[in-house]
């Protein structure tokens, strides 16, 4: 089954923001990653997990 990816910002923004960005933390909630980036903000990945 395939998923289209996306993110909620325009490409070249999401680019721009996370290029040469250090990942200070990653954590765990449910079945999303969450990566802390050094400016504060952070990188929320849902993981799709098959059967």
């Amino acid at each position: 089954m395939g998923r289209e990816k996306s993110i909620n910002v325009p490409v070249d923004r999401f680019t721009t923001q996370v290029s040469n960005m250090t990942i200070k933390m990653i954590s765990r909630r449910a079945k999303y990653l969450i990566f802390q980036l050094q400016d504060g903000s952070c990188l929320l990945l849902y993981l799709i997990l098959g059967r």
